[in-house]
Parts: structure tokens; sequence; C-alpha cells
């Protein structure tokens, strides 16, 4: 199996992870400015979980499901964050996700990480769409994406209705449920307008910063009506 490609920038190497960072990612992840921030990220972080992160990297990346590069510095080779392309569930489409710990925040880091992480990954693999999404609070994300060239295309309803019309019209499922925290009123709006049902509570489902969070549960059959195509018929 071969290593998997370091990138350079101006200010940037972004490299494969190895075992030895894992304390790092432990540290700069875990800050609740980070974690709070990423839906993925658990806090407390808990130790052995970088490492069992870090060790499925290779693999994954020979498979073609997920590309992931720390974010360092060139000058010191210090960990500054991470960035991540995972293959979604269209076959030439990847979805970009990042990191970056808070000292790095401000600086143009994840624009001139993500700018080259997309170009090569044009260049080196199958992907032919990369997409992204940020939490509306967080404006600045969006303006990264906008800086490397992407373009809005919606607040998630339509790559949500393309994902459901793909899921229950090609591959033929029957039920998608989907679970959004309670107080995650975005995500609720978001279900209800395109078709799921509210189908109960979660009780205590995780433990986030030392408290456990309740989680509504919806779904959705393929047989309920698509809200989408109601307004377009």
């Amino acid at each position: 199996m071969s290593t998997p490609a370091a990138i350079e920038t101006a200010r940037l190497v972004l490299r494969p992870f190895g075992a030895a960072d894992g304390l790092d990612v432990q540290r700069i992840a875990g800050d609740e400015r980070v974690a709070r921030e990423i839906s993925l990220i658990p806090h407390p972080y808990p130790d052995g979980v970088a490492q069992a992160w870090i060790a499925t990297h290779e693999s994954s990346e020979a498979a073609g499901r997920t590309f992931v590069r720390a974010i360092t510095c060139k000058d010191t080779g210090a960990l500054l964050g991470c960035i991540e392309l995972a293959r979604t569930g269209f076959l030439h489409s990847a979805e970009l996700g990042y990191w970056l710990g808070v000292d790095h925040w401000g600086q143009g880091i994840v624009t001139e990480a993500a700018e080259a992480f997309v170009a090569w990954a044009f260049k080196k693999t199958s992907f032919e769409r990369v997409q992204s999404r940020h939490a509306t609070s967080n404006p600045a994300s969006g303006r990264i994406l906008q800086k490397i060239g992407m373009r809005r295309e919606g607040i998630a309803s339509r790559m949500l209705q393309g994902l459901l019309d793909h899921c229950f019209d090609q591959i033929g499922l029957h039920r998608i449920w989907a679970e959004t925290f309670v107080d995650n009123e975005p995500s609720r709006r978001l279900l209800d307008r395109n078709g799921f049902s509210f189908e109960g509570v979660k009780r205590q489902a995780y433990l986030k910063e030392d408290r456990y969070l309740d989680t509504d549960m919806w779904a959705m059959l393929a047989t309920d009506p698509r809200p989408w195509k109601e307004q377009t018929s």
C-alpha cells in the first residue's frame, strides 16, 4: 500500500496523520470552541479516540472512501488542524470538512489548505464535484468556501431532497430516519418541511460537555408525500 501524498503550499504542509499526532489531535480538537462547531468531535475528548481514528486513514484512502490530511506549519512542523474529503453517496462526489486550532483562526489557513487540497483531489482522484456545508451560526466557514470558488446552493433543502429522491427511487430504500438534538431548531424545521414525521424523543442519547442530551427521532417512508414534488407539479 503506497503512502498517501503530502501537499505543500506557501505556508503549510498537508500530510498524512501519524500515530504520534494522537495527543495533539486530542488537545486541539478537544478544545470546547472547536468541538462545538463539529458534530462528530466528542467533548470531552476521550483518551485513545484520536489514535483509533488515525489508524483508519490509510486503508480508507486506499479504498477511495476518505482522504484526510493534517494541516501543519511548513516552518515548524506544528500540527494546526485537519482537512478531509469524504466520498458521498454519489460516486464522483465528495464532501469537504475541516477543523483548526483556535490559536490559528482568522489567519487564512483553512482557505490556503482547502484551495490546495481540492485542487489536488480534482487532479489525483475520481471526484468531479466537491461540496461542503456549515452551520448558519458560523458565517466564517461560508466565507472560506466562497473564497475557494464554491457556489452557495441553498440551506440544505435541495441537497436533502436530491438525496431522498435518489435513495427512494434509485436505491429502493423504504424508510429513512434522522436524529437531531432537541434544541436544534433549524434541523427540526428542515426535516419537517421536507416530509419527515416526528416519531418521539430519545432520552439522554449522547454525552456532550459533561451532560446528557436528548434527541428527536424523525423518519420518512418512500410512500410519504414529498413536498418539493407537490410544489413543482
